[in-house]
Order: structure tokens, then sequence, then C-alpha cells
């Protein structure tokens, strides 16, 4: 059996959890005060955000929110203010797993529709296909490390500091787990794929921790096309699992802080001019 035909219903499947969450989400927020007035139904609620959105975006307020989503969503100035440590962590692993799940959509998109449905062979499609391209390999070797490097670093924020905001509920490690599952089993993973397709030593080198660990694993001499089948089974359903979770876990903050730390920015830049958003949006955005 082909294992993308597991792989798209099992992320399609996800992908309507998550959905369904933010939506939860939203409704939520939407209890709270919006210009003022907490007595205004949730649609008239969103259609007033909109509005202020709009707002924003088709005035002279585009550049200076550009600027904020730079700084406060992107760079997340306030949190390098108050805590170095913090921040690293936070940018190392968030931004490390950003990319590389924007590079996985590319991939897929190339592959699936591009080429797959509609038959695109342009050349750049084929390069960002093949996996053993070396931007593409590096790309993903150097991503998933400074992920695992970011992983450590709330490991150690966690267990080794134990500063007191961080409370280790049962929810916050799954979601770690979850994180740590994934990013553990991609060099397995990459090492499993280099040895059933018998990459070449040229090409596979680019894959600088993936292919020094298949080097290792070639003696064992299993059946190396069955082994990557179960094992991009197992990493596609740790994924899944992931994004379903993500609208229900702490870790719903990465799309809700940049929001808010805009928004702040630009009440305090230009009092005059910014739309008030909501009062009672989720107080741990941002732990």
């Amino acid at each position: 059996m082909d294992r993308l035909a597991i792989f798209w219903p099992m992320i399609a499947l996800a992908t309507v959890v998550f959905l369904v969450g933010s939506g939860w989400n939203v409704a939520v927020w939407l209890q709270g005060a919006v210009h003022g007035d907490p007595r205004l139904s949730p649609w008239r609620k969103l259609w007033l955000l909109l509005g202020d959105v709009a707002g924003v975006l088709f005035s002279r307020r585009l550049w200076p929110a550009i600027q904020a989503t730079v700084r406060d969503a992107l760079l997340h100035r306030r949190l390098q203010q108050t805590s170095l440590l913090r921040w690293a962590a936070h940018i190392s692993l968030l931004s490390s797993l950003g990319a590389l799940f924007a590079l996985s959509l590319l991939t897929g998109f190339c592959q699936e529709i591009l080429h797959g449905i509609f038959g695109v062979n342009h050349p750049l499609v084929l390069a960002i296909m093949n996996k053993d391209n070396p931007v593409i390999a590096l790309s993903n070797e150097i991503l998933n490390l400074v992920a695992c490097l970011g992983l450590g670093l709330v490991v150690y924020r966690r267990w080794g500091r134990r500063e007191a905001q961080l409370l280790n509920a049962a929810p916050d490690l799954a979601t770690l787990a979850l994180v740590a599952t994934l990013l553990v089993s991609g060099y397995p993973l990459e090492s499993f794929r280099l040895l059933a397709e018998n990459v070449p030593p040229a090409q596979a080198a680019y894959s600088f921790i993936g292919y020094p660990l298949a080097l290792a694993l070639r003696p064992l001499g299993w059946p190396w096309l069955t082994v990557h089948f179960w094992a991009f089974l197992f990493h596609a359903a740790v994924a899944a699992a992931l994004i379903a979770y993500l609208p229900f876990s702490k870790f719903w903050h990465v799309f809700a802080s940049p929001l808010i730390a805009v928004a702040n920015t630009l009440q305090e830049e230009l009092p005059a001019h910014t739309p008030v958003v909501l009062d009672d949006l989720w107080r741990e955005v941002g732990r």
C-alpha cells in the first residue's frame, strides 16, 4: 500500500480537528469586550475586529503594522528584553518548527499538486521535490537541529533552572513529548530513507546527521523499504497528533501571541488611531 494513501487522510483529519479547535478558541475570545462593549453578539464583535484589521491594511498605518509584526511577532522584541534565555528557546524551537512545516508544505505542494496532478516538470519544481537536493537536504537537517537545540533549552528551563512560571502539568508535558518525538524521529527516518533508496554518498552526505547514522545502521541488513514505510507512518502519526492537539494546548500562543503583540505595539505607538482588541484574550499567551 502506498504510504501517502495513509498519510494524506491522516493529515486531513488532523487539520479538521485543528480548525474546529481554532474556531472554539476564537469563540471563547469573542466573549470578551470589543470596542469597550462586551454585550455585542459574537458575530458583531468579529465583524468589528475584521473592520479594524482592514482599517490598518488600507491606511498609512500599514507600514507601522508591518514593522511591529517583524519586531514583535517574528523577532519577539519584548520577550528578548524580558529574558534572553526564554527568547532563545522560543525563537529557536518555534521558528524552526514553523520553517520545517512550511518547507514540508512546499515540498508536498510541488510533488502532489504541481507535479502529480498538473504534470509540471519545471526544474525548480523537480529540485524542491528532490529530498537529496543540497539546499533541501541541508535546510531540513539544519532546521531540525536548531529545533532540537531549542527543545533542549525548553527542557533546561523546566527541569534545569526550574523557572517558577513553568508548570509541568500533563497537557504541557504531552505537547513537549509530541514535539520531542517528532524531532528525534526525523533523523532515523531520514537514515532509513537513504538506505531504502540507496542514495549515493555524494548526495546523502548533505544529510550530515542522517547519513552517518545510516552508515552505522547499514550492517544490520534490515529490510529498509519496510522499515522506512513504518517509520514514515509513525512520524506522520506524531505530526498529525501534534497538529490536532495544538488548539487545545498552550502551544496555541504560537498563533495568538503575534496578533496580541502587534496590537499592543500599535496601541502604544499610534494610540489615536489603533483598534481596540479583545480585552479578555488568553492571559497565558507567551508563557
